[in-house]
């Protein structure tokens, strides 16, 4: 039987990034994916991400925010000359707000937000409304989600991580007992028995297809959401897609994104869907697109829709949380949403815990600091 330090289930954002990370510490690693490699699915939807290092409405994120992007920038291609293409591409934020909100926005911001003049290019096409304020953020990126993820999964690879697609693991519903080694079993495709292998560590990385686990491996209080995004193809390009940009509006909690894509397609959807909708699908198709073109009202006839399905993962508080369901087996959940900038900075958390961190119940991972917060008391494990 083979002995492994770290088993990973799921190899999303999340969980490649830890495998990336373990790996790059020394450790022998095998991540366990159901998908297919070039399946870069999860929790996240649409085929680019927003990465703001200043976000007015998470600003006690802001420090893991910037940690991020300086790691993601490191690893792309393009940025260290070892390709053109690349998946980090730096970019303009614009925030539209009402103009009563605009203080506290800025104040959340620092010095980043920009108030933008009526005629600027960014606002090209767009409508503002009434006592509504644009303003920008110039240090912003976007993220292409599956060249990203695939970026981390070969670094893993290449410092010997083992990955394995098309494959699954089968946990009991009662936990592990014992202090011992864990025995875990991996079952690939077509193969009943599988193979078992011992190891130091589980890792479950919670996504929007892992509905199904058994309660000492779950998150308490986990909530998993409806969110689909849309990708449209008009007549004519409604933003003009050669600066790479990001539009996000905001009225209350009603928060709506717009991203001018390559070819001259658009991603665009709410960050959020109304309670108690009974084909989510379809009621965010038509809110979707409602709001595009209130916001766009020069859209011309409409080419091509795609509705992307995918859920969100919504921890208790929004937060970060790695939950030990025993001494040996812990479960990182993502703040979906925000959580797929944050992979790069949230893995080295991670992997610190898994070498030695006293196992504690239901942890938050800190914003700003390289310790764990005890959800219940506050209390730090460092």
């Amino acid at each position: 039987m083979r002995s492994i330090d770290v088993v990973i289930m799921g190899l999303g954002v999340h969980g490649s990034a830890a495998a990336r990370e373990l790996a790059a510490r020394g450790h022998r690693v095998l991540g366990v994916e159901p998908s297919a490699a070039r399946a870069v699915t999860g929790a996240s939807r649409g085929p680019l991400r927003m990465l703001r290092e200043a976000d007015p409405s998470r600003p006690e994120l802001n420090a893991l925010a910037q940690e991020s992007a300086a790691r993601w920038r490191q690893r792309d291609p393009a940025f260290t000359g070892t390709s053109e293409a690349g998946f980090f591409r730096s970019a303009v934020g614009v925030l539209i707000t009402p103009s009563r909100d605009a203080d506290r926005w800025v104040g959340r911001a620092g010095d980043r937000l920009r108030e933008i003049a009526p005629g600027d290019a960014l606002l090209a096409g767009l409508a503002l409304g009434r006592d509504r304020i644009a303003m920008a953020d110039d240090r912003c990126a976007l993220l292409d989600a599956g060249a990203a993820v695939r970026s981390l999964r070969s670094e893993a690879a290449e410092l010997g991580a083992e990955l394995r697609f098309g494959s699954r693991i089968r946990l009991a519903p009662e936990p592990p007992t014992g202090h011992g080694r864990l025995r875990v079993r991996v079952l690939d495709g077509g193969d009943p028995e599988g193979e078992d292998v011992t190891a130091e560590r589980l890792l479950v990385c919670v996504g929007a297809r892992t509905r199904e686990l058994p309660a000492w491996a779950g998150v308490p209080g986990l909530r998993i959401e409806p969110a689909p995004m849309q990708i449209a193809r008009f007549a004519s390009p409604p933003l003009d897609p050669r600066r790479p940009r990001f539009h996000i509006t905001h009225e209350g909690d009603d928060r709506f994104c717009l991203i001018p894509m390559a070819g001259g397609d658009v991603q665009f959807g709410h960050f959020e869907q109304p309670a108690g909708v009974v084909d989510p699908m379809t009621a965010s198709r038509a809110r979707d697109l409602a709001a595009l073109r209130r916001y766009l009202p020069g859209t011309g006839p409409l080419r091509r829709l795609t509705t992307v399905p995918a859920c969100y993962t919504a921890p208790p508080a929004g937060d970060f949380v790695l939950r030990w369901g025993t001494p040996r087996t812990a479960t990182l959940v993502a703040c979906s949403g925000v959580g797929f900038k944050f992979a790069p900075a949230v893995a080295v958390r991670v992997a610190a815990a898994l070498e030695g961190q006293t196992p504690h119940d239901g942890a938050s991972i800190s914003q700003a600091a390289t310790t764990f917060l005890d959800v219940g008391n506050g209390t730090e494990h460092h």
